[in-house]
Order: C-alpha cells, then structure tokens, then sequence
C-alpha cells in the first residue's frame, strides 16, 4: 500500500489527499494507518495488477457499482466497463503516458441494465524498481451532473429560440453599454445583421440628440441594482438613418456579489404610434374645452340635461342623477322619461308646457315643478329650458334648481300660529326661529324644557340669556354664517343640560319670505351624546390596537390585498435598519433588495401561493440589513379578514438568527458524530473478518502438515 500511494501523482485534484495520507503512514503503523484512510474516502478508488486484474479497492467502490469482494476481487477491470468505453480507455495508452486526468467515460454497475455516467483519472503503479506493476483509478458519479447538463442545454436551446423568433426587438448588453446579442426581430427592424452590431455600443444606435440622456439614464439604472426598470421613451437610427420610436424595459441579471452582470432589453415600436398621436394633438384643444365644460358643469349644483327633440339625452350631469336617483341610461331606456319624472299629470302639463314655450320664443322662464325620484319621494323645482342647434339638431338644454328644503321652510312660516305651534309642541326634537338679529321668535315644548322656561317666555330673548358666553358666542357665529352665505348647515355642537355639557347634532337652515329674502334661522336638533361616547371608545379601542401593535416583541407588518405595505410597527423597522416611511405605501417588488437572491423566490413563491388562498407555514428568509449585516428571519403570513373577506395579510417577522447558528452548530457535531461511528464501527468490522481469514488459513496450514 504505501509503494502504490508513493508513486500517486497528484490526479483529480486529490493531492492534498495523497499528501494526508503519506504523513498519517509515517506516523503510525503502515498498513493499519493507510487502510483506515484508504477506506473512509467517499471517492471509489480502485487498484490492478500489471494484467489488468482488479485486486484492491476501497468500500465506496463497492458501493458505487453495486458489488462486493466477490464481484470485485481478481476481476478483469474491462469488465467493468462497456466494450466501446473500454476500447476508448485503452486507446488513451495509459502505461506509455503514465497518467490521465479527467477522462468522461461509463461503467456497469451490477444489477442495473443501463451503464452510468463517470469521471475518472488513471495513473500507473511501478515497484521499486521502477517498472510496472499495476494502475490506480480514481472514479466519480457525474450522473446528476450530466442530467443537469442536458437539461441546461434543451433550456438554453428553448430560450435561444424564443429570443431569436419572438416578435418584438431583444438586444442584450454588457454593463458599459456594449451589444452582446440582438435577435433577428432587431435585425429586421433597424435594417442591419448581427455582425454589422455585436461589440458596439448601443449608444451609437440612438439618435444624436438623445445620446447624453441615454448615457445618463443607463448610469442610473446600473448605479441603482434594480432587478428592472420603468418603460422610458427612445428614438433609434436604422441603417437608412430613419427615426424609430421605441418603448423600452431593461431587465438586469445580478452576480453573487448583486453586481449587474448583462441587461436585457425589450423594444416595443411606437414610431406608427406617435404618428398617430401627432395628427390627434391637432384636436387637443378643442377636446381641453370640452373637458373643461364638462368639469364645470359636474360641479354645478343644479341638475342639467340636453336632450332631442325625441327626448333622447346627450347629457345628464352628476347632480341630475343625485335629485332624481335616475342614470343617464336609465332616463334613455325608459323612452319617455318626462311621465317617468312627472307621474302628477298637472305636473307634466307644467312640464310640457316649459318645453313647448322654449320651442316658440327659444327659452322659457323658471317653471316651479313637483317632480318624483325613483326612491318615490318628491322634490320642488325650478326648472328653465332653452332650445339650442348643435350640428344641426334642436336640443333642449334644461336646468333643475331644487327648492325642495326652500319651500319646506317656507311652508312652516306661512302656517298659522296655532297650527305652527301644536307641530312645534309635538316633535320630539328640539326646534327654534330666530329673526335676523339673533333673537328667539318661537320654539316647542323640548326646547323650551331644557330651558326651564314656558315656549312663550323665549320671544325676543337671545343665546346669551341661557348659555355661557363661549357656547352663545359659537352660536351666534353660526347663525351669522348661515344668514350670510343662504346654505343650510349640519352642525355638532355642545349643548348644556342642567349643568351637564351634551352633544347635540343641529340643522340649522335660512328661512326666507316670499320673494326670497332671508328673515331668519330655523335650527332642529338632538341629543348625540351616546354617539359621541361610542367614537371615543372606538378611538380608545384604535389607540389600543396601535399600542399592542407598537410593543409586540416581533416584527408586524400589515400588506393589502394587492402586496402593498400599509403599515409597520417599531420593531420591523429596526429589524430591517430601515425608517417606517421608507416602506409605507410601497408594494413587494419595491422592497426586494433586502432580501438575498435566493430569499426572494422564496417570498415571491408564498405571496403567489397566498393570493391564490393557501395556506402557508412559517418559513424563514434571509435579509440584508441596511448596514449590510446579513439576518435570518422566519416569517409567518396570516389572512386579515374583514366580514369573513380577505382583506390583506398580516406577517409576523421573528429574527432567527441565533437560532439558526445553534441549529447549524448542531448539524455539524451530528454530522462529525456521525462519521466518527461509521469509521470505528467499520474497522472494528473489518478486523473481525481479517481474525477469521487469519484462523482460516491457520487451520488450513495445520490441515497440510
């Protein structure tokens, strides 16, 4: 053993192997020291004679080909392998060039039909002498590696297909911006072949006046280590020096140190496009008006329509659909919406009669008009109509101011003082009038109660007769602004009850006199205490929440639906080294760079499995700190939901990092445990089966004499 392994050049790498062996030789007992060594490598190793007999070999051997000593002891070695790969080995001439490295060949394994892939290295054997005595063979399985060979190779084939054929321009480029390849599409359309390009740079290509832009942008896009990049406009030259437009996107391919190694670019040709757009620019401003217009009158209070004279509308603003609870659609299929809209035929004689007006003079006065919403309720207009020519067709052009909450107040000034009095008496909610200059002309029995007064005994008084001069103030100032600007107002103020500081919710809305000039505040209100002291504790309730969600001891985030961060608690910012801002409002793929290469399909793979409705377990990433520290984090995803329906999801981030060197520390001493058995337990083996060989022969010797 120790002449074979003296004359072992270094083969397959494995001189370091050799090495360690000789000087474990020397120091303890030859053959013993060489045999454990010899025996526990996990590469086969085999050893033959000077006539090609197999004669010794280590136990990998016998596991790689499925055999044992029998199979193996004294066996022709080309018998191990196929006659084809045998005549290819021996054509190599191993004992006149003395060793070969690397040779890719195949051997028979015993029980299996098909031969399996191998690498091996040869190397002969000689004696003391120097001549030879056998050869040593170092094999190892490549199956799997030419499995994934061929795989790789059908893969590439696939893709440098579809590179080639697809039906949009590809190009590919180094990091300086220098063409690595371009597809045939991108022939085709700049007008050159692939020799004319590959090698240059890809700024020679643009048009002159957008060179230094592109540069810039290229820069930018390398500097920054995005996995793509955001579509951006290029105008290209082709052989004929003719413009081309092109939508591009760069798609970037990081190496191990997340370097950009080759960009990959799609072209999409707008040059058509823009040409288009060109000729639509023409008509722009007229379509800016026309938008404008339609804005103004969206946001015109009062309801507008423009119909035919078959009654059809053009137009039916927001506001028109709001008064009526009619859409656009709606009113047209109905086919005759004015007895839609005027069930009360007096009405509808008003309403036809407003038209048949605008017909003869071209526009009609303001026509006052009951009209009925589809909900059934019916509302007071004034309604005027003016009869306009639009390319060449009459239309109606009508305009609905609703008057509704105008005549109710209206109607509660002209009843009688008794009748006014017995329906202020009986309405549960608090009601007053007050004239211009703040003072009370009547209120019913709920409002008076609160007061500790008779209805009759408020007349002429005002707010600073019953309430603190804070709370009269603020009321004063409100009534001063609805008597100003006309509009009726919901208001939620305090209010005071024996001593106690309630919550009242008022409408407070101008009371006006026939000929529409305001003479007063109608005010009705109720008590919204209970209301209130329900938003406090939904309050106190989020306060809450957002305090256990601050001091959880791991990590939260909360994402939508669609993958997008919508909140983060302290402890995932620290985690990640980053401020909460900087992930507020920003989906997955704009926070991929904290994770290493091999975390992200990990997170990317779950988010897809989660958006599909499975259910996930706890795994763990890997991420990259802000101050590049690298973290193992386990991540748990579970469903928001909100009335049974998905909403989002919640992840819980756990930094495993400790954990994760325990359990790596602890696999290694298993590991090493491991291997400590299998080589005492193996030897011990082995030597009871030399003890037996040894009494074997000595009772054969003893049978002889």
């Amino acid at each position: 053993f120790v002449d074979v392994f003296n004359s072992v050049p270094n083969i397959f790498g494995y001189g370091d192997i050799i090495k360690r062996i000789k000087e474990n030789v020397e120091l303890g007992t030859l053959e013993e020291k060489y045999r454990t060594i010899f025996e526990n490598y996990t590469i086969a190793i085999t050893i033959v004679d000077n006539n090609e007999y197999v004669v010794s070999w280590n136990t990998y051997t016998e596991e790689l080909l499925g055999m044992d000593q029998n199979d193996l002891y004294m066996r022709p070695v080309k018998t191990l392998y196929p006659p084809e790969e045998w005549e290819k080995i021996r054509r190599e001439n191993i004992r006149k060039k003395g060793i070969k490295y690397r040779m890719e060949t195949k051997m028979n394994r015993k029980k299996e039909l098909q031969p399996f892939d191998v690498e091996i290295s040869l190397c002969v054997l000689k004696g003391e002498k120097g001549n030879i005595i056998g050869s040593i063979g170092i094999i190892k399985d490549i199956t799997k590696q030419k499995e994934m060979e061929q795989a790789f190779k059908k893969s590439e084939e696939k893709f440098k297909q579809l590179y080639e054929k697809a039906p949009v321009p590809y190009h590919t480029l180094s990091p300086d911006g220098t063409i690595t390849d371009v597809n045939d599409t991108w022939c085709q359309t700049l007008g050159y072949n692939k020799e004319e390009v590959i090698g240059k740079s890809i700024f020679d290509f643009i048009e002159t006046s957008e060179r230094e832009t592109a540069k810039d942008s290229f820069e930018k896009k390398i500097q920054s280590k995005q996995l793509y990049s955001s579509a951006n406009e290029r105008t290209y030259l082709t052989k004929t020096n003719e413009k081309r437009i092109f939508v591009i996107r760069d798609y970037f391919s990081l190496n191990n140190d997340y370097n950009i190694n080759t960009i990959y670019t799609i072209m999409d040709d707008i040059t058509e496009l823009k040409k288009v757009e060109k000729e639509l620019k023409k008509h722009e401003a007229i379509q800016i008006i026309s938008q404008r217009l339609q804005n103004i009158i969206e946001k015109i209070e009062d309801g507008i329509t423009l119909s035919n004279i078959k009654g059809n509308f053009e137009l039916f603003n927001s506001r028109m659909q709001e008064i009526t609870g009619y859409t656009k659609e709606e009113a047209n299929r109905d086919g005759d919406f004015t007895t839609l809209l005027y069930p009360d035929l007096q009405e509808q004689k008003k309403a036809l009669d407003n038209i048949n007006e605008a017909i003869k003079k071209g526009y009609s006065r303001n026509v006052e008009t009951t009209i009925q919403a589809k909900d059934g309720t019916k509302k007071t207009m004034l309604v005027s109509t003016s009869l306009t020519n639009i390319d060449g067709s009459d239309m109606f052009l009508s305009v609905y101011h609703d008057i509704t909450e105008r005549k109710k107040a209206e109607e509660i000034i002209r009843e009688s003082e008794s009748k006014h009095r017995t329906l202020l008496r009986n309405l549960p909610q608090k009601i007053f009038f007050k004239d211009k200059n703040y003072e009370y002309i009547s209120c019913n029995e709920s409002y008076a109660s609160d007061l500790k007064i008779k209805p009759e005994e408020i007349t002429g008084k005002t707010d600073f007769d019953f309430y603190p001069k804070n709370i009269a103030e603020k009321y004063r100032a409100d009534d001063h602004r609805i008597l100003e600007s006309g509009i009726t107002e919901d208001i939620e103020e305090p209010y005071i009850k024996e001593g106690k500081t309630l919550w009242v919710h008022t409408v407070k809305t101008p009371v006006k006199d026939t000929n529409g000039k305001i003479i007063g505040v109608l005010g009705i209100f109720w008590d919204v205490t209970e209301q209130k002291k329900m938003q406090e504790a939904i309050k106190q309730s989020e306060e809450r929440y957002r305090a256990i969600f601050e001091s959880a001891n791991d990590g939260i985030i909360t994402l939508s639906k669609q993958g997008k961060i919508e909140d983060i608690n302290a402890i995932a910012s620290k985690l990640f080294g980053y401020s909460r801002e900087e992930f507020i409002g920003k989906n997955l793929k704009e926070i991929m760079h904290i994770f290493t290469l091999k975390s992200k399909m990990t997170i990317m793979k779950n988010f897809a499995m989660r958006v599909l409705g499975k259910e996930i377990s706890p795994y763990d990433v890997e991420m990259i700190k802000a101050d590049g520290n690298i973290l193992n984090i386990e991540i748990n995803a579970v469903p928001l939901r909100k009335n049974r329906e998905i909403i989002g999801d919640l992840a819980i981030l756990r930094d495993v990092t400790d954990r994760k060197k325990a359990e790596d520390e602890l696999k290694k001493k298993i590991e090493e445990l491991e291997r400590y058995k299998k080589v005492t337990v193996d030897r011990e083996l082995k030597m009871l089966e030399l003890k037996k060989q040894i009494k074997k022969l000595e009772e054969q010797l003893n049978n002889k004499r």
